[in-house]
């Protein structure tokens, strides 16, 4: 994840120098990698959460004195990156975050 960022970063430079000194470029292009360069560092930050780590490594939660259940994985919410104990095989588009109240499945439309 670390090498798709740099990469991303590196393109948006060239971009962002080709629109500057005139030799052609383009806006929206620029606009989707620099996007790609944001979602790409926002998922680098979750995997080196603590508590991240820690449950994706079967250590538990700090502060939960129980530990994932029989089919429970560790996941992020999409909107606010809160770490949640899910059940894959049992979230629908309804389920909504406990935090953010954002849904825990972003539908096709978004």
């Amino acid at each position: 994840m670390m090498i798709a960022t740099l990469f991303f970063l590196l393109i948006l430079f060239i971009h962002i120098y080709a629109l500057i000194s005139g030799n052609g470029g383009s806006i929206l292009i620029s606009v989707l990698i620099a996007w790609a360069a944001f979602s790409s560092i926002r998922f680098i930050r979750l995997h080196f959460h603590p508590v991240y780590r820690m449950g994706y490594l079967g250590h538990g939660i700090p502060g939960h004195d129980q530990q994932l259940h029989p089919g429970e994985m560790i996941a992020a919410c999409p909107t606010c990156l809160a770490v949640l104990a899910i059940n894959p095989l049992m979230l629908s588009l309804e389920d909504k975050c406990p935090h953010c109240d954002g849904p825990l499945i972003l539908s096709e439309e978004e």
